[in-house]
């Protein structure tokens, strides 16, 4: 297991990113993806599930592992956001008001034992209450999210005890259009991919009851560092 020091990492501060200039045209761009630079083995085996989900189960849109609302990135950088932690390189993230899901250092190196905070952009207040821890490592997180997917995750920082009930059971059903609107609904299609993460990684979904939620919180919360107001 390959750890990579954040210290080495520059963060990129802002919601605004200035693209560096190209000659290339969007087609030639199209044609040369950014290459795969992932030192961890977990992140790059998620990019071949992603693949093996397109073949099997294509879609027009959110391909891979973006039908079950995580975007993979093809390398680890800061979030970038006014709440993106500083000490934490992004993986991914849902393709919804800039939500993203960041690996956080243990002594100074992220691996595939660090936690996992998701970054909410579009809770203001204090930088905190924009972040919730969502795995206590990568696998916790991959393991959280084949119940319902990862999109909905989001409302953790919105509406957490809705959205733990959500997530601690397959029988759990919406029953209003709202739940459905955030994510929480669970069509045929969508089962069939998180079945397929499942047995690819081999491993069954995880939940949480609201205490052991809260529990994570308390343990890894603190350590996040954001910029000074």
């Amino acid at each position: 297991m390959k750890a990579i020091a954040v210290a080495s990492l520059a963060p990129i501060f802002g919601c605004d990113r200035t693209l560096p200039e190209s000659s290339n045209s969007s087609d030639e761009i199209a044609e040369m993806p950014e290459p795969i630079d992932l030192p961890i083995a977990l992140l790059r085996r998620l990019h071949e599930i992603g693949d093996l989900i397109e073949s099997k189960y294509p879609a027009e849109y959110d391909r891979g592992m973006g039908q079950l609302g995580l975007l993979l990135s093809r390398k680890l950088r800061n979030g970038g956001y006014w709440c993106s932690p500083e000490n934490s390189l992004s993986f991914g993230g849902t393709g919804g008001d800039g939500v993203h899901f960041s690996l956080v250092p243990i002594n100074g190196a992220v691996t595939e034992e660090s936690p996992v905070v998701m970054t909410v952009p579009a809770n203001f207040g204090e930088p905190r209450d924009a972040n919730a821890i969502v795995g206590s490592s990568l696998i916790s997180f991959l393991r959280f999210g084949l119940l319902r997917g990862y999109f909905a995750m989001e409302q953790l920082v919105y509406q957490r005890d809705l959205t733990i009930k959500a997530y601690s059971s397959a029988e759990w059903q919406p029953t209003e259009q709202a739940h459905y609107s955030v994510g929480f609904g669970v069509d045929e299609s969508k089962k069939k991919v998180m079945q397929l993460v499942a047995k690819e990684l081999k491993v069954t979904p995880l939940s949480y009851t609201s205490q052991e939620f809260e529990a994570l919180q308390k343990q890894y919360i603190p350590s996040l560092k954001f910029k000074p107001s």
